[in-house]
């Protein structure tokens, strides 16, 4: 008697497959659509883009550095460069075209006479301030001529989404409020 209680209790390893099978399967068809849904979200953000910044006045990487100059202040090369995550170099020439335009102000940093910092200029800030101004007045009217008050309603409720997202691992300077 006792053997057959326990042969009841066994349960066999093969009876648990098919659903686990069924689960794995509903996660790899979840994966491939959002896969899908990224590829798709990822090329209409990048047309999105491209197609507000084709009359910006300044080339896409120097508005970028006057954007951080702008929200977060006078910074190192070194760390500019960090943020758009471009090697040192490349960004020092950003920083030199931006001098030579009158956009920043290079100095020696007070802690370290070794190190440079940059910082932005008031014309610096006025000629991101009018580029800002013009894609928001395009997308502005995009929105009122394209979109009916339902999409506009639908569409309010992306710049938080995109937020979260921004926010998920990596991602964190990949996708920046508006990445100047």
């Amino acid at each position: 008697m006792e053997q057959s209680t326990l042969s009841a209790t066994v349960q066999d390893p093969g009876q648990d497959q098919p659903q686990n099978q069924v689960q794995d399967r509903a996660q790899g068809q979840a994966q491939g659509k959002a896969q899908d849904q990224a590829e798709e979200l990822r090329a209409a953000i990048g047309r999105f883009v491209r197609q507000v910044r084709h009359e910006d006045g300044l080339p896409g990487g120097q508005a970028a550095a006057l954007g951080h100059l702008s929200r977060d202040g006078a910074l190192a090369i070194t760390d500019l460069a960090d943020r758009e995550r471009v090697r040192h170099q490349s960004m020092a020439r950003t920083v030199r075209l931006l001098a030579d335009q009158a956009l920043v102000e290079v100095a020696a940093d007070e802690r370290d006479r070794r190190r440079v910092v940059v910082g932005i200029t008031a014309l610096g800030e006025s000629v991101l301030g009018a580029d800002r101004t013009k894609r928001s007045a395009r997308i502005a009217d995009a929105l009122i001529d394209r979109l009916s008050p339902a999409e506009r309603a639908l569409l309010a409720q992306m710049p938080a989404l995109l937020d979260k997202l921004t926010m998920y691992g990596d991602m964190d300077s990949a996708g920046e409020e508006d990445s100047e």
